[in-house]
């Protein structure tokens, strides 16, 4: 059975055995995932009256 492992890549064509770096989290990214979050926390936080607000007609009756 032939199975695929990407953490090793070998290039005949070349004669290249590369071993591929683990691919980390940056800093940036953390920075930017806790951001988006806290973003969603204080929108609901600030804008719970709009969230809860019943539907209603937008030109009424």
């Amino acid at each position: 059975m032939n199975l695929i492992n990407l953490d090793y890549v070998y290039i005949p064509e070349l004669g290249l055995n590369m071993k591929q770096d683990i691919q980390r989290t940056s800093g940036i990214q953390l920075t930017a995932l806790f951001l988006f979050i806290l973003f969603i926390v204080l929108f609901v936080i600030f804008f719970n009256d709009l969230i809860l607000m019943r539907p209603h007609s937008l030109f009424g009756k």
